[in-house]
């Protein structure tokens, strides 16, 4: 009696262990520090539809309105990964920084001017972020023209320089450029002959080791984003506006990109921009892509 006493009590506690390892894992929360550009559209989405819910995913995001807070919020680990752009991924890595590229965003950039016939001009004044994308596609917006870079880290910094007229131009990313014109100004499209963004989603060495599946997790889920945003444009353009904190007036305004599911940088597309770095920054910039992207969350 007693031996069937106690295999019982040891069949009942390995149902019970059994049905504690099947259970499923606490949800891991992922932080990620985002700028307001449309490039962040879909892991709003994600958020806002349930995606990353469905998923076991937590996912937090801060709107970063200076980059090199957000910067400065990756290196501390503050957060996981980061919207980026590879100019200033390549000074940061170089530095010794540890983060990687896992995907390659969509974005849409305008320039703006207060005086679009000032464009037409031989010499004009432009407010970028030096260390940028910015610095990168205003030279490829005003080839040919002489340019007095003016470098302002705040977005909102520079488009009162340019409603001032201390500045002609910028090239400032969507949705913000909408609301510029709100106050004034004028965008304008900028043509580059490019096939991938230079706005990227990199997250920390320590993050990719610590993570994984959850980093895995979230490129699942921005597929299914991708996929259910191509159906829902009014929805995108709101989350935007929403999220953002824009006003409501700019909400048909905004030049979404076409946008494409996850994707990582080429490395001839990688060495154009370190050779425009040395170029105009100056900086030898080592091109090691296996240092700068990892694509196994592509796969």
């Amino acid at each position: 009696m007693k031996k069937t006493v106690i295999l019982g009590v040891v069949v009942v506690f390995a149902i019970v262990l059994g049905g504690c390892s099947a259970k499923k894992p606490d949800n891991v929360v992922l932080n990620l520090g985002m700028m307001p550009a449309v490039d962040a559209a879909p892991i709003l989405y994600a958020q806002e539809k349930g995606i990353f819910d469905g998923l076991n995913l937590e996912v937090n995001v801060a709107i970063y309105q200076n980059a090199m807070e957000r910067q400065s919020a990756l290196q501390s680990h503050q957060i996981d990964g980061a919207l980026t752009d590879v100019i200033a991924l390549m000074q940061n890595v170089n530095a010794g920084f540890d983060m990687k590229i896992t995907l390659s965003t969509d974005t849409s950039f305008l320039l703006l001017a207060k005086d679009p016939n000032r464009l037409d001009a031989e010499h004009l004044k432009a407010a970028l972020m030096e260390v940028s994308v910015t610095n990168y596609l205003t030279d490829q917006a005003l080839a040919g023209i002489s340019v007095e870079k003016i470098y302002i880290n705040d977005i909102p910094a520079r488009l009162e320089m340019i409603g001032s007229g201390n500045v002609d131009v910028a090239v400032i990313p969507e949705p913000v450029a909408s609301m510029g014109v709100l106050n004034g100004l004028t965008k304008t499209a900028i043509k580059v002959n490019d096939s991938f963004s230079p706005n990227v989603i990199v997250f920390t060495d320590k993050a990719i080791a610590e993570k994984h599946d959850a980093i895995q997790t979230f490129h699942q889920g921005y597929n299914q984003a991708v996929t259910a945003m191509a159906n829902d444009e009014a929805g995108v353009r709101s989350i935007l506006v929403n999220r953002l904190g824009l006003k409501p007036e700019i909400e048909q305004d905004i030049v979404l990109p076409q946008y494409q599911v996850i994707r990582v940088p080429s490395k001839e597309y990688l060495e154009k921009l370190a050779t425009w770095s040395q170029n105009v920054l100056n900086t030898i910039v080592t091109v090691d892509y296996d240092s700068m992207v990892d694509a196994q969350f592509v796969q």
